[in-house]
């Protein structure tokens, strides 16, 4: 098995050990369309070829694979019991674009306060998903896997903060709902 070059066997970075994993946590496997398939094994193809791992790096990158399957499986299954969701009206985004470091994100965040529009607040956009059989869909549970992201973040590299500052109950960037699609730059700028 696949190990994403961190030595570490008992963690398989194989595209099929982490979607049956994922099934298993999520007590699912429908993913609905499976068009994101390609991207995730053109990513682990990567990750297993060019990167190395420390030991907890291995397991937060093997454990965020696991969330964002678990998450995708969980809204699928949403999707299927109620699929009213899907005609729900939304009105036209507001687009931000910058290049890093030019003050987009505090523009959305200044316009977030507004409360003209609705935004994104961080632990949403990490979880998105509603847990099963939780009467509010697990809020707790996903706001506490944020908080435990957010504070590993942090204390990884400090630094971190200093670039892109996080609050879990605070408006974020879509940059973490974009990463369910496998198509995002943003493994790139995490490994």
């Amino acid at each position: 098995p696949s190990t994403a070059g961190s030595g570490h066997a008992a963690l398989d970075f194989s595209v099929d050990a982490l979607i049956a994993e994922a099934r298993r946590r999520a007590g699912s496997s429908d993913f609905g369309d499976e068009e994101f398939i390609p991207r995730f094994e053109a990513l682990l193809d990567s990750l297993n070829r060019q990167t190395v791992l420390t030991a907890e790096g291995a397991v937060k990158a093997h454990e965020r694979f696991l969330r964002l399957l678990v998450n995708r499986l969980r809204f699928q299954a949403d999707l299927q019991k109620h699929p009213e969701i899907l005609d729900q009206t939304l009105l036209p985004p507001v687009i931000i674009v910058g290049l890093p470091r030019t003050g987009s994100t505090k523009l959305m965040r200044m316009l977030s306060v507004s409360k003209s529009f609705q935004e994104l607040i961080f632990w949403q956009g990490y979880n998105p998903a509603r847990i099963p059989g939780q009467e509010d869909g697990g809020r707790a549970e996903r706001i506490s896997a944020a908080r435990d992201y957010v504070q590993w973040r942090a204390g990884t590299n400090p630094a971190t903060n200093a670039g892109h500052f996080i609050d879990v109950m605070e408006p974020e960037e879509e940059s973490f709902l974009l990463e369910f699609t496998f198509g995002s730059y943003y493994p790139y700028a995490f490994f």
